[in-house]
């Protein structure tokens, strides 16, 4: 039996058949795991490529986005900086005119009051108002003109001492509720307000209006 055994191994090991089968067997496993693996770095390959082209698509956006900002705030300057120019030249026009008519004085001799009443609206009107002033003063002999312009002024000396007079009267509403104080004798907004007013009254920071008034203004409006 042993001999049968031991025949039967040996004619088992000496047939090429077998090693044959055994070679290809070797053969196709070595192919399938070859094939996993090239399965498995392409799949990561496919993930890195979307990871990239997800961030490439990111970055165009961000880019996209920043461009878009850069732009906006590149008109929103301009348009401050015509706003600014426009203002400016409205003042200059104001002061041109009055230079050229003696500052509407009836003497020579022009007071120095009359040329800091002639800042004091610059300041205080807004570029509407002082270009319909400067309209009104073209059109006027220089007696009627320095009744207008006398009167302008202490129109808006009342108006401003007004608005001081009833922040003075309502401390208590003003403080509690506008977030304004008192400073001073004079209602002022605190920072924190003041910033937040800044910001939805743009006006105020381009100059367009005058600051002070309008800020005092709106703390007695609230």
């Amino acid at each position: 039996m042993e001999i049968i055994h031991f025949l039967g191994y040996n004619a088992y090991n000496s047939d090429p058949r077998v090693k044959r089968f055994k070679e290809e067997e070797k053969k196709n496993k070595e192919e399938q795991k070859r094939i996993k693996e090239e399965l498995q770095k392409q799949k990561e390959q496919e993930k890195e490529k979307e990871r990239q082209e997800a961030l490439e698509k990111q970055r165009m956006e961000q880019m996209e986005k920043e461009a878009i900002s850069k732009a906006e705030m590149e008109v929103a300057r301009k348009e401050r900086e015509a706003k600014k120019k426009e203002v400016r030249a409205k003042r200059k026009a104001f002061r041109t005119l009055c230079k050229e008519r003696n500052y509407f004085c009836k003497t020579e001799e022009v007071p120095v009051q009359r040329m800091s009443d002639l800042e004091f609206l610059c300041d205080s009107l807004t570029p509407e108002e002082l270009e319909s002033l400067t309209e009104t003063l073209k059109g006027l002999s220089i007696e009627d003109g320095n009744d207008i312009f006398i009167k302008k002024v202490n129109d808006e000396r009342d108006r401003i001492e007004e608005s001081q007079r009833r922040m003075a009267t309502q401390q208590g509403r003003c403080a509690t509720r506008s977030g304004c104080c008192m400073i001073g004798g004079v209602y002022q907004w605190r920072r924190k307000e003041e910033r937040k007013l800044l910001y939805s009254h743009p006006e105020l920071s381009l100059g367009l209006v005058p600051y002070r008034p309008f800020i005092q203004s709106r703390c007695i409006a609230y």
